[in-house]
């Protein structure tokens, strides 16, 4: 019992008030002793929740027991793939968890206002709907950053049918908040999402993108955050170039960015009159968070980049802690005294 709980229950015994109580009843809400969320700016936890509490389980000498924790909600979902896994066995790792992620039940508190994606992600897993899932969804959740000097964004979902049959899906909106709205096109195999910004309140909003594919009701959810600075990075043969757009106050910013598997590559400080480029060794998808002091405030705003050309043949100085200028100080230093030697040598 928390704390806030047990002062109302307090004050309800000092106004005599009867109630009865159901040790066994659990309705289907998160408990509040569950592990919470957010992990990452860059993705959503949890993906889901499964049941883990009141589960009446095995015990030793052959009995049952009633217990909770989350060792009794992973065996849910370890069973719910096992059971996907002997309908498809050429299902990837990823595509599993896209369908338990996708058909799990949004689920509510005693006041029937949706927990936060924070909490219980998705929702409650469904293994019935993930069974009878035909639609299988990459990535299986968005995240959009808006301000306002960039006020759209688009996010491609690829679309993929277990029955190889054309992808047919209606598409639904819901986001608690007004300051965005969304427009979307299906083509093939690609749905493409579009947010745009027409209330520029900062905040956080979240919220799910509905597809029904006519058999199933998949749910992606969304989270997007309004600021009042934006980052962008340009690849340029590898070469990241960072552009911060904030109000004129602005004096620096330190750019971090990680590649996905949460993993630092490297930092870049920013200046409006100065930039330090990252170089990428590797093809692949990148996160940026940008630190941004603003005047007296910090704005910590956020950007992704798929880099389709590396720069393998050259040296990030900067991720050993270097400073490139320095470096070509020692190598201008070095050929001067080589040259010089060449010079006593022919003599």
């Amino acid at each position: 019992m928390s704390r806030e709980d047990g002062l109302s229950l307090k004050n309800r015994i000092q106004n005599k008030t009867i109630g009865t109580l159901n040790a066994f009843y659990h309705p289907d809400f998160v408990s509040f002793f569950s592990s919470r969320g957010p992990v990452s700016p860059f993705y959503i936890k949890p993906n889901l929740v499964a049941p883990r509490v009141f589960v009446n389980a095995t015990s030793i000498n052959g009995n049952y027991n009633l217990t909770s924790g989350t060792s009794f909600a992973a065996p849910h979902v370890s069973g719910a793939v096992a059971i996907l896994l002997q309908k498809n066995p050429e299902l990837t790792p990823h595509e599993i968890n896209s369908i338990i992620s996708t058909t799990a039940d949004p689920i509510s508190d005693t006041y029937e206002t949706p927990f936060p994606l924070e909490i219980s992600g998705v929702g409650r897993l469904n293994i019935t709907k993930a069974f009878n899932a035909n639609l299988i969804i990459t990535p299986y959740q968005v995240i959009f950053d808006l301000s306002p000097h960039i006020k759209t964004q688009t996010a491609t979902l690829q679309l993929k049918t277990i029955n190889h049959e054309s992808p047919k899906v209606n598409v639904d909106f819901k986001l608690n908040g007004d300051a965005v709205n969304f427009e979307h096109f299906l083509d093939g195999n690609h749905l493409y999402i579009t947010s745009n910004l027409v209330r520029e309140i900062p905040s956080e909003y979240q919220g799910m993108i509905t597809l029904d594919d006519g058999t199933t009701k998949h749910h992606i959810p969304v989270l997007v955050r309004v600021s009042t600075s934006s980052v962008d990075a340009v690849n340029d043969n590898g070469k990241l170039n960072f552009r911060v757009y904030s109000n004129d106050t602005w004096s620096y910013a330190k750019i971090s960015v990680y590649n996905d598997d949460s993993n630092l590559v490297s930092t870049a400080s920013i200046t409006p009159t100065k930039s330090d480029p990252v170089l990428i060794h590797e093809i692949g998808q990148y996160w940026i968070e940008a630190n941004v002091k603003d005047g007296n405030n910090t704005v910590n705003v956020y950007n992704t980049i798929l880099v389709e050309s590396s720069a393998k043949d050259q040296i990030d100085f900067s991720a050993i802690g270097i400073p490139q200028r320095q470096i070509l100080i020692i190598f201008g230093i070095m050929a001067i005294i080589a040259a010089v030697g060449i010079i006593i040598k022919k003599k």
